[in-house]
């Protein structure tokens, strides 16, 4: 995923942030949550059909951005209630649909030119602009080779939203900053609503109304984030590690700190750590651990004492027991990522302005990335 939050996937269902100091304004009121999850039977259909990738809201903003789909129930083509899930990333799709799910490879289409055959299948792009080349040639040549095709984006009138049988539109209003933040969020969000319309994971009336509040907290609080900040100030370098529902979380945080701050940023699975990378712990690198309440957390809190008895300076974010940094653990886990990304937000944000940086003015980088 680049700045602008892109992705494919292919499957039956849809869902991802910038650092700003700018409060960018958010048609997206707490309602707007509570009204999608109302929705759950169109919802259902569109999940049926897809799944996806994503994005988040900036610092100051409601991250439940509007979420819904510019579809009708009737408007549905009929073909996507036969399409075959194949490729997903989102572990909440998979647990909601018990089908195998992942990540498309652009490459093989507009590289390697693959000729492969899509009768069938749906594939769900994910762009916060709609405006990345390679996405919007791999949704055309898809559906040229038999696939349906789904787009989630924060632009409905973009290049991708036109290639696309159904758009989901973010609504999200203007990412000013050029890391995504809000359309991070907003799609997450999305994410959430349509897995809990594919099968029970948690997400019902009381907990959407209450995100907004939470979120609000994380908001209003960032003295943790700026402490963080302050450890991490003299490092050159910097781990995430999570597992399960966050583990996207911690490879967002990451991104965002690598964005920002130019510093060089790793992030793992617990898994994955353990297999070889763990080495690295003898060189004392801080690690940011991702927890919340569920069949992950135990795992998480394991390694963080595993980094530390091996050198790491290890430290836990999350509603979680020796947490640095927490959340409402009220929050049910399928939501967890929303607050949990906003928290890496506001490291990010506290860790450029200590280096002096500007985190609206990053060299280099570019809103829409052409790849």
């Amino acid at each position: 995923m680049n700045r602008q939050g892109c992705g494919t996937q292919l499957l039956k269902a849809p869902l991802q942030s910038s650092t700003t100091r700018e409060s960018v304004d958010a048609p997206s009121p707490a309602a707007r949550t509570r009204r999608a999850i109302g929705r759950d039977h169109r919802m259902s259909q569109l999940a049926c059909e897809a799944v996806c990738a994503a994005q988040q809201p900036s610092v100051g903003s409601d991250p439940t951005a509007d979420t819904a789909t510019n579809c009708d129930d009737d408007e549905i083509p009929e073909p996507l209630s036969n399409a075959e899930p194949i490729f997903c990333t989102r572990c909440r799709i998979r647990m909601a649909t018990g089908r195998p799910v992942a990540f498309a490879s652009p490459s093989l289409c507009t590289l390697y030119r693959a000729s492969t055959d899509y009768a069938g299948y749906l594939l769900v792009a994910v762009s916060q602009s709609g405006q990345t080349p390679e996405i919007v040639e791999l949704v055309d040549q898809a559906r040229a080779r038999g696939a349906r095709a789904i787009a989630i984006t924060n632009d409905p009138a973009s290049p991708l939203a036109g290639s696309a049988d159904l758009v989901v539109d973010l609504g999200a209003g203007q990412e000013r900053a050029v890391p995504a933040t809000k359309t991070v969020t907003s799609q997450l969000a999305a994410f959430a609503i349509i897995a809990q319309a594919l099968g029970d994971l948690g997400l019902d009336d009381r907990s959407a109304a209450e995100l907004p509040g939470e979120e609000d907290e994380v908001l209003a609080d960032p003295a943790p984030a700026i402490a963080l900040g302050q450890w991490l100030e003299g490092a050159d370098r910097l781990v995430t590690v999570a597992r399960g529902l966050l583990y996207g979380a911690a490879r967002e945080a990451a991104l965002k700190i690598e964005e920002t701050t130019s510093r060089f940023t790793a992030a793992f699975s617990v898994a994955d750590l353990r297999h070889g990378p763990i080495a690295i712990a003898a060189n004392g690198p801080p690690v940011l651990a991702f927890a919340h309440s569920g069949p992950a957390s135990a795992d998480v809190a394991d390694i963080v004492v595993e980094l530390r008895s091996r050198g790491a300076d290890a430290r836990l974010l999350g509603p979680v027991k020796g947490s640095d940094v927490c959340w409402s653990a009220a929050a049910p886990e399928i939501l967890a990522p929303i607050l949990a990304v906003t928290r890496g937000q506001q490291l990010a944000l506290a860790l450029t302005c200590l280096l002096g940086l500007d985190p609206d003015a990053l060299p280099g980088l570019t809103k829409v990335t052409i790849t």
